[in-house]
């Protein structure tokens, strides 16, 4: 089984994405993290497991997620959600990172994000 890890901070938005994944066929199991904390210790354990890692811009959040995968090897491509200061450690450590179109809120995970999910590990039976 691969995984799609994502670090989201707002208990609202990790639903939007749960129910857009859901939608759409989920060919992958989802682990959504809010902290960092939690989302570092399951990569510890999953990373070679993984096939997509998407991460929000808090800089609680996201930003020490991406600074923790800048000093692994890299696994799998990371989706960053909005702000591209993360992208260029990522990049220079190995990873392939996308940044799709800022947005937020449930509109913006069902038409940007699933699209840019789909379009990096594809989804569905």
């Amino acid at each position: 089984m691969t995984f799609i890890a994502v670090l989201e901070g707002d208990g609202a938005a990790c639903d939007a994405m749960y129910d857009a994944l859901e939608d759409v066929g989920l060919a992958h199991r989802t682990e959504i993290f809010e902290t960092a904390v939690e989302a570092i210790a399951w990569l510890d354990e999953n990373l070679t497991r993984v096939s997509l890692i998407c991460l929000d811009d808090a800089p609680d959040g996201g930003q020490a997620v991406a600074d923790w995968l800048a000093t692994k090897r890299a696994e799998c491509p990371v989706l960053l959600h909005g702000g591209t200061s993360r992208q260029s450690a990522l990049a220079k450590a190995g990873w392939t990172v996308d940044v799709p179109p800022a947005g937020r809120g449930p509109e913006w995970i069902r038409r940007t994000w699933i699209h840019s999910v789909h379009e990096i590990v594809g989804l569905g039976a």
